[in-house]
């Protein structure tokens, strides 16, 4: 059987989500892993940029490569995809209720890990070209999130599903880059469920490594 080829960096959230589900479901023997370490906030003009083009158009990860050479992006159509791969409990509820709180999770989830990762690539610019301002909305818009992941938490535990999923990896990156947030503070309950679904095997498995240069 040929693999399908992921195409991820060992920093991100988003490749970590999609890790996630395919070590959850089985389906990592499946996958051809390719790391393709590019930033999107950094000149595009390299060859490892233009390799990417080939299959992703905006050039941004993860990217799904099939076995019939069609390529699936962002993360949440590649989970989506991979959910449809295996004969376990599908990570997408089906009952109508159960669906829109996972997927609603999920989308609030992906938008801290998107003002994270803005935030993180303001911080790297020279501080004269820095916008204080800018960092300061998109923590605003982390600390927001964090809030309502808390109110949300009673709805993350068993059955896994996509939201509980997606929570992890934004949390997970939230302690990796931004430490000095305190994000447990105020929220005894999410910090104490992240404490527990970090114990499962698929997040010591893709648990983020700092890159010693």
């Amino acid at each position: 059987m040929s693999s399908m080829v992921l195409r991820y960096t060992s920093l991100s959230p988003f490749s970590r989500k999609v890790l996630l589900l395919a070590i959850e479901r089985g389906l990592m023997s499946r996958l051809e892993l390719k790391a393709t370490e590019v930033g999107t906030h950094v000149s595009l003009a390299t060859p490892a940029h233009d390799d990417l083009a080939r299959c992703a158009p905006l050039m941004k990860i993860p990217v799904l490569t099939l076995e019939n050479g069609t390529s699936l992006y962002d993360s949440r159509v590649i989970c989506e995809y991979l959910d449809t791969r295996h004969s376990q409990a599908s990570l997408f509820p089906i009952s109508d209720d159960m669906r829109w709180i996972a997927l609603r999770i999920q989308s609030l989830a992906d938008g801290i890990m998107d003002a994270s990762l803005l935030c993180r690539f303001e911080s790297a610019r020279e501080e004269s070209k820095r916008s204080v301002e800018w960092i300061d909305a998109q923590t605003r818009r982390i600390l927001q999130g964090i809030n309502f992941l808390d109110k949300d938490v009673h709805y993350m535990q068993e059955p896994l599903h996509i939201g509980a999923i997606s929570a992890a990896c934004a949390l997970g990156y939230l302690d990796f880059r931004f430490a000095h947030l305190n994000w447990r503070i105020g929220h005894d309950a999410l910090a104490q469920w992240f404490d527990d679904f970090s114990r499962r095997p698929s997040m010591q498995r893709t648990k983020p490594v700092p890159i010693v240069i």
